[in-house]
């Protein structure tokens, strides 16, 4: 395994860890200031107990974005290290054209303040794959709001003759998932599995334009397959395929068994 000094796209000694060093050392400076200032006598307060409650309160309060920040680098980190056992091209942080083909998938677009990141490419199973790491918030509140988090898998140019559409799980009413799935609806739903009647109505609805050809596609062997494996959401547009949990980032370790689940979920659908 390659060691982290030598595995491309790992973001190392960036401004970004830089920035948190400069901040992190600012705050023994920040507590010196306060106690010198209360020795001269400013405030009439003990000079030691005023550097330490600086020294908490200004902790505590770089510590709540740092912490987050942090987390996120360590799984930067682990996904570059797993690209590079998998041999796939890792960015940490993707530009717009890298990922221009993809950007009218509903899924990075709903929420704000988005942003893309982890971005792994290559070969699974001799498939063409991604995986990248899609963040945004949802609902009033900015920095207050709920994060959602969500690992997509894209197969590009997957898709050969299915039409347009949006596979979607009917969650729970009072998960943050079912909000979220909310706001991925474009088409009405098509009811497929209404008539005849078939379980995969209550997992799932399908939209898209061409509702006749979604029909025949959505065979009961196909509805059959998404009944057993539920809360997939899938999305086909200009032949390319995503495959995701929505408000679910896929943990390191099981990146691996995410490629291949996803590419069973495209072979029900395109080996029919």
């Amino acid at each position: 395994m390659a060691t982290q000094s030598n595995i491309p796209g790992l973001p190392g000694w960036d401004w970004e860890a830089k920035a948190w060093v400069a901040l992190w050392l600012l705050v023994p400076v920040l507590a010196l200031v306060a106690y010198f200032r209360a020795q001269a006598g400013f405030g009439n307060m003990d000079p030691f107990a005023t550097a330490l409650t600086g020294i908490g309160v200004l902790s505590f309060a770089v510590a709540v974005f740092w912490v987050p920040w942090l987390i996120r680098r360590r799984r930067t980190n682990a996904l570059a290290s797993l690209a590079n056992d998998l041999g796939m091209k890792f960015t940490a942080h993707p530009s717009n054209e890298e990922l221009a083909a993809f950007a009218k998938l509903s899924v990075f677009n709903f929420g704000y303040w988005a942003s893309l990141q982890n971005l792994m490419v290559g070969q699974f199973d001799g498939a063409d794959v991604l995986l990248v790491d899609y963040y945004c918030r949802v609902g009033p509140g900015g920095y207050r709001a709920h994060q959602s988090k969500t690992s997509v898998v894209i197969f590009p140019n997957a898709s050969g003759d299915l039409p347009d559409f949006m596979l979607v799980p009917r969650v729970g009413l009072k998960t943050r998932a079912s909000v979220v799935n909310l706001m991925l609806k474009g088409y009405p739903d098509l009811k497929i599995g209404k008539e005849p009647v078939h379980p995969f109505a209550s997992h799932y609805w399908v939209s898209g334009s061409d509702g006749q050809a979604l029909r025949d596609m959505f065979t009961p062997q196909v509805m059959d397959f998404f009944v057993e494996n539920q809360n997939w959401n899938v999305e086909a547009l200009n032949r390319h395929v995503g495959v995701y949990k929505i408000d679910y980032l896929v943990i390191v370790k099981d990146c691996a068994k995410r490629f291949g689940r996803a590419l069973r979920v495209l072979k029900a659908l395109t080996q029919r």
